[in-house]
Parts: structure tokens; C-alpha cells; sequence
């Protein structure tokens, strides 16, 4: 275990590949593990350090929100000019059901537009909206206490549904809106 621990850190720097720290294993135990009995090893290892699960969704449960890192454009026909827009993308998780949508920005006003027209388009609305941490959704990302935009609050207050923030660098829990973004 000590032994996985150090060639799993030494993963981390550059250069270092399995088959350096196999070669390096097999000089202290050259009665030691086969190369390919030791990648198995290590990758189970590595998979331990990181465990994930799979999510159960129910049916209307979440709507997903986010929106795209980069920016589409196009060229306004009258003036010829190029403008750029966002794309606000949000997936129901349980049918993998996705909505897309490019905006000016990502202001409240175009995120709150675009989130309507999402709700309308899907035709019900989800007990709970799961935005980003995005600025025109979340005023202060909080571990414990977030504190969610008056307009979106109102707008889910209007609903009937709830907004509950996904966590801050937690990509893994949000993953099916983060996969329809890429596909986007």
C-alpha cells in the first residue's frame, strides 16, 4: 500500500510514466510483479484514491444549468459585423432531455429569459433547479449557505420549484450538463 501511495504521487510529475516506475519497482523486486500484473495494481489503486458512484435520477426531479465556456458568434446581415453570443445549455438528467439556447450574455435578464423559455419548451417544471455557480445565478457561492440571485429566486418562488446551487470545482455533480455542454 506505502509503496502504491509513492509511485501514485510520482505519477503527478512530468515525465514520470508507468513503465518508468515499473522499471524502477523491478530494481528493488526483481522477483517482484509481472508489468502487466503491476499497471493493473497501480490503476486499481488509482481508482481507489478516487472513488465516484453512479446517480439514481427520478423523473422531474433536477433541471441542470449552465452555460457554455465558449462563445458561438455570428454576422449581423445589415452591418456585417460579428457578434458574439453565450449558450445557455440545461439537460433533465433522468432522460438526458437537453436545451440550448444562445444569448447576448450572461446577464440576469438574458439567464432568467433563457431559463423561462427552457421551462416552457419542456413543458413542466422540475422540483429543483441546479444552476452553476454562475454569477447571474448565485450571488456567493457557500459551501453551507449560498446565496441565490433575487430574480431567479423569485422566478422559482413563481414556479413553485426550488433552486439548489451545484458545488464549487465539483464538475462530477453536474457531469450530464457538463456532457451536453461539450456536445453543444
Amino acid at each position: 500500500k506505502k509503496h502504491l501511495d509513492y509511485y501514485t504521487s510520482e505519477l503527478d510529475y512530468t515525465g514520470v510514466t508507468r513503465q518508468l516506475l515499473w522499471e524502477e519497482y523491478i530494481e528493488g523486486y526483481p522477483q517482484g510483479y509481472s508489468r502487466t500484473q503491476f499497471f493493473y495494481h497501480l490503476s486499481q489503486h488509482l481508482m481507489a484514491t478516487k472513488p465516484s458512484m453512479v446517480l439514481h435520477h427520478t423523473p422531474g426531479d433536477k433541471l441542470y444549468i449552465d452555460f457554455a465556456g465558449k462563445t458561438l458568434s455570428y454576422i449581423n446581415p445589415q452591418t456585417g459585423e460579428q457578434i458574439a453570443c453565450q449558450v445557455f445549455v440545461a439537460c433533465l438528467p433522468y432522460s438526458d432531455y437537453a436545451f440550448a439556447m444562445a444569448v447576448p450574455s450572461q446577464s440576469i435578464a438574458d439567464f432568467i429569459y433563457a431559463l423561462t423559455c427552457c421551462l416552457q419548451a419542456i413543458g413542466k417544471v422540475p422540483k429543483a433547479l441546479v444552476p452553476d455557480n454562475l454569477k447571474s445565478a448565485i450571488v456567493k457561492a457557500n459551501r453551507y449557505e449560498p446565496s441565490v440571485n433575487q430574480a431567479l429566486d423569485d422566478l422559482a418562488n413563481h414556479y413553485g420549484t426550488t433552486v439548489i446551487p451545484a458545488r464549487v470545482r465539483r464538475p462530477k455533480d453536474k457531469a450530464l450538463v457538463e456532457n451536453q455542454v461539450k456536445l453543444v
